[in-house]
């Protein structure tokens, strides 16, 4: 039986708007995934799935990405006052 891997695509602008700390794509369970990845699980004989994220399983991804965002320019204001 071929391992299966059920990713959800939360939008491109993730990593770009995250400074590259987060992936447009993740599994079910949290785990960060990138396009390599899912290269690499299909030449070796994986299943992958890819679906658009609902509103519930995007919602913990935009709360992070504001995060990062915040703890970012807190970063850039106490650098600039240096």
């Amino acid at each position: 039986m071929r391992k299966e891997n059920n990713i959800i695509y939360i939008g491109d602008h993730f990593y770009m708007d995250s400074g590259m700390r987060m992936s447009p794509l993740y599994s079910i369970h949290g785990e960060r995934w990138d396009y390599g990845l899912i290269r690499c699980a299909l030449e070796r004989g994986e299943i992958v799935h890819i679906r658009p994220a609902t509103r519930a399983e995007i919602y913990p991804y935009e709360q992070r990405l504001k995060t990062l965002q915040q703890e970012r320019a807190q970063r850039d204001a106490a650098n600039h006052f240096e």
